[in-house]
C-alpha cells in the first residue's frame, strides 16, 4: 500500500499551513486574551473552502475526502487549537446534516457552511456584536440537596451520598 499524499491532498496542506502561519499565529493570543470570537478567521478558512471539506460539490463543499480534512485540521491547530475545534465541530455538523438531512435541509444548510458566509454555518454561532463572557472566578459547586443518612450525620464520601440519596432504594 502506498501512504503517500496525493498531489491534491500535499497542497492543501501546504495551503492551510501558509494562511495559519501568515494569518492565524500571528491573531491566535491575541482572540485567546481578548475572547473575542474570531469571525474575519474563520470567514477566510470559509472562503478557502475549510468549512465544508468533506460535503459534496453539488452542496457547495469541497469534497476533497477525510485525509485532506485530517491535514487541514492539523495544521490549523498548530496555529490556534480554539480555531482548530470551531473548524472541526462546523464540519462534523455538516456531515450530519448530509447523511441524516432531507434534501431541503441539506439545500437550506449545507451550502451556507461551505460558502464565504459563515453565519448561515449550520452551528449557531454568537453575534460578533455581544460581550465576551466573563472569566470563571473559581470552581463551582453542584446545587445538589445532600441528604442526611439514617444516623443523622452528612454523608462525607460519594458512595456515602449515593447509599442516602431518596433515590438509592434504601
Amino acid at each position: 500500500m502506498d501512504f503517500s499524499l496525493t498531489e491534491e491532498q500535499a497542497m492543501i496542506r501546504d495551503m492551510v499551513q501558509g494562511f495559519v502561519d501568515k494569518e492565524l499565529k500571528p491573531k491566535a493570543a491575541y482572540y485567546d486574551e481578548s475572547k473575542e470570537f474570531p469571525f474575519e478567521t474563520l470567514k477566510a478558512l470559509a472562503g478557502l473552502g475549510l468549512m465544508g471539506m468533506t460535503i459534496p460539490q453539488e452542496y457547495g463543499g469541497a469534497n476533497v475526502g477525510t485525509t485532506a480534512y485530517s491535514l487541514a485540521i492539523t495544521e490549523i491547530a498548530k496555529g490556534c487549537a480554539a480555531t482548530a475545534v470551531t473548524t472541526s465541530v462546523t464540519n462534523m455538523v455538516a456531515e450530519v446534516v448530509h447523511e441524516f438531512g432531507t434534501d431541503e435541509v441539506k439545500n437550506k444548510h449545507l451550502r451556507g457552511s461551505a460558502a464565504v458566509n459563515i453565519r448561515q454555518a449550520p452551528l449557531p454561532l454568537p453575534s460578533p456584536r455581544l460581550a465576551p463572557m466573563p472569566p470563571i472566578s473559581g470552581p463551582r459547586r453542584p446545587r445538589t440537596a445532600i441528604h442526611t443518612s439514617s444516623t443523622g450525620r452528612r454523608p462525607s464520601s460519594r458512595a456515602e451520598r449515593i447509599r442516602a440519596s431518596p433515590w438509592s432504594g434504601r
